[in-house]
């Protein structure tokens, strides 16, 4: 074991640096896991947790199981189960996939397909914002698409076939019993209640690779690689993030080719997709019908004739106001116990990401309008609710700017005279 790439890789100085980087990253508001220890707790006594930690990791490491937190899907039908590891377990993770994301099969998955759970590297860029303008790209030169995504994908992911393909990719034996360990990894059973919704979210012990994970990211790429090399060995324009993926093709029997390869593909893998169907999340876009991607629509622009653009639909701006409604929800806020503070700052975190998922969109503008009134809305209905109308209405314009309810005049910038 000594001379392993398992005791090189978790050396005490390793898991120091890693837990002082996670640190950096995480902060107070991280949910913790079965075992309750915080990032606060960790932040305290640094050197005792990495000592501990490296002292376990010498011996047989054991994963502990995973905190299951339901949460409804965006688009209201049902729930799905974010499952939350320990700190420990994160930290081993990251540590993993960073040691094998520097290994020579890595090559394999940082393809011409794949975009998501990768950092860009020189010229190869990667993320949502690179997949989005690659898509954007792809159709003004073929402007037939077909998009789908796989059904259930990481709850049917099959564990032993995913731990014997990393290890052929990257060749590193001595990893093996814990990404064993790891893929194994179950949900606690905790109340009726929350064990009622698990069952519920379809997840079945024994299948599957549980979603909150930091290794099921980088395990999803593996056992896609090979959808991946499929789909641009037989020269088709594809672009995948996660279990989501487009294709663009010159003609509708090409789109149908499509269709029939990626169910051959991933039927090798134990994988489905959605029929294609009117209503089905799989789809056959012709040249002059949008289609949505990762949150933004490939539609014919409206200001260039035969061009194309990314634009944010006006059924997402509808969702991003409901869910910006929230915070003026005095009695919702009350019942989950956010201050006055806390409700203005997860207002102003959630629209900062808004402007950061949808910053490639043409339309870009109108979402930040939509953002920018949404904030001042809710901010004066917490007001009103507090306070009553009478009192909002009659604050003078400096109190309404500095509380938010009013906007703050634009700056204007003098000229200076020669």
């Amino acid at each position: 074991m000594s001379t392993s790439a398992y005791a090189a890789l978790f050396t005490l100085k390793n898991v120091d640096e890693a837990t002082k980087a996670y640190l950096k990253r995480a902060s107070a508001t991280t949910s913790s896991g079965v075992d309750h220890v915080t990032w606060g707790d960790v932040k305290s006594n640094t050197s005792l947790f990495v000592s501990r930690l490296h002292r376990d990791l010498k011996l047989d490491y054991n994963l502990s199981p995973l905190r299951p937190i339901p949460i409804p899907k965006p688009n209201g039908k049902g729930m799905r189960v974010i499952c939350v590891p320990t700190i420990r377990d994160r930290i081993v993770q990251r540590m993993l996939v960073q040691h094998l994301m520097t290994r020579p099969g890595a090559a394999l998955i940082r393809n011409s397909v794949s975009y998501a759970f990768m950092s860009s590297v020189d010229d190869d860029k990667k993320g949502i914002h690179p997949a989005q303008n690659k898509a954007l790209e792809l159709r003004r030169k073929f402007p037939w698409a077909h998009k789908s995504d796989i059904t259930s994908f990481f709850d049917n992911i099959p564990r032993k076939q995913v731990v014997d393909r990393t290890m052929q990719m990257f060749r590193q034996p001595s990893f093996r019993g814990l990404l064993q360990k790891t893929v194994a990894c179950e949900v606690a059973r905790v109340d009726p209640g929350t064990n009622r919704r698990v069952d519920q979210a379809g997840l079945r012990p024994g299948i599957g690779v549980r979603q909150g994970m930091p290794i099921s990211p980088f395990l999803s790429n593996v056992i896609l690689q090979r959808f991946d090399s499929g789909m641009a060995a037989n020269g088709f324009h594809a672009v995948r993030y996660a279990d989501d993926f487009i294709v663009f093709c010159e003609s509708r029997d090409e789109c149908l080719r499509v269709d029939n390869l990626a169910r051959s593909l991933l039927n090798e893998q134990s994988f489905t997709l959605p029929a294609l169907e009117p209503g089905s999340k799989t789809q056959i876009a012709e040249p002059e019908e949008a289609i949505e991607f990762l949150g933004l629509e490939i539609a014919k622009a409206s200001d260039a004739l035969g061009d194309y653009a990314l634009c944010i639909t006006p059924k997402q701006l509808a969702h991003i106001r409901d869910e910006l409604g929230y915070f003026r929800d005095f009695d919702r806020l009350a019942r989950d116990r956010v201050t006055l503070a806390a409700a203005v700052q997860g207002a102003t975190n959630r629209i900062a990401g808004y402007r950061a998922a949808y910053t490639a969109a043409s339309n870009v503008s109108q979402l930040i309008k939509v953002l920018n009134n949404e904030a001042r809305e809710s901010t004066r209905a917490l007001f009103v609710k507090a306070f009553g109308e009478k009192a909002v209405s009659e604050l003078s314009a400096n109190k309404a700017m500095v509380l938010g309810i009013k906007e703050f005049p634009e700056t204007k910038v003098a000229s200076r005279r020669r």
